[in-house]
């Protein structure tokens, strides 16, 4: 059979992205408290495709990621996104993974064992490229909630917070979503104690950057909070 896909084009136009997505695929993550967490992420895999080309197989995209089945790791990335390069001959490679990841947050000091608190979903996603040097970045989405009344208190969905980071060095993504949760709590405490008049996107914004800025693991970071409580949404974003 012809390998169509490896034909001249003589058309001269690059295509910047081809490939493949939501694939459904299981990985594994570091875990401060349990070694190692496994979960199912859906990828999406890209590469570009140059202007002599005709095409490209779709199913080498998977063929990469079966490499990896039973050893895979996120600090893998650079090594998968090189393997995509070489095996679709392209310039440039892109991955995006997807995934729950699962933790029981800030340790509280009324409970005596791990296993008596709950576990809080957060939605991740892990992006990387790879042209010259390979670039991975890591966002969490952390929900965005407070509690009214005392007696009968009820649980409000106000917002989420993505939270984007670039890193230097090794940090636990745990420690990312508790600094998060620090600083959605301070910003609630300041409007509780009427330091400040009203919980804005602005205020949530600045308080989690001033939670991020300090930690020198973190290459740099990206902070989007989104309210989705009014009649329309509204958000702020910052960076450092």
């Amino acid at each position: 059979m012809k390998d169509v896909q490896n034909f001249i084009d003589t058309r001269n136009i690059n295509i910047k992205k081809v490939g493949v997505k939501t694939v459904s695929y299981p990985i594994s993550l570091r875990d401060r408290s349990r070694v190692r967490q496994h979960t199912v992420a859906t990828a999406n895999m890209y590469a570009n495709l140059q202007h002599n080309c005709k095409g490209t197989h779709m199913s080498r995209f998977v063929e990469v990621l079966n490499k990896y089945h039973g050893d895979f790791d996120t600090s893998r990335i650079p090594e998968i996104l090189k393997a995509m390069k070489d095996r679709l001959g392209a310039e440039a490679s892109h991955l995006d993974l997807t995934f729950p990841y699962f933790t029981t947050g800030v340790v509280s000091p009324c409970t005596e064992r791990e296993k008596d608190y709950p576990q809080k979903k957060y939605y991740c996603t892990l992006h990387g490229s790879l042209e010259k040097d390979a670039d991975v970045r890591l966002t969490v989405q952390v929900p965005i909630s407070f509690t009214f009344g005392s007696e009968h208190a009820v649980s409000c969905r106000w917002g989420v917070a993505d939270v984007a980071v670039a890193f230097r060095n090794f940090y636990w993504l745990e420690d990312i979503i508790a600094l998060a949760e620090a600083g959605i709590d301070e910003a609630s405490k300041a409007v509780q104690s009427s330091h400040e008049p009203k919980l804005t996107a602005e205020l949530l914004c600045r308080a989690i950057c001033s939670q991020l800025r300090p930690v020198r693991e973190l290459r740099s970071y990206t902070v989007t909070v989104h309210n989705l409580s009014d009649a329309c949404a509204t958000f702020a974003s910052a960076r450092g």
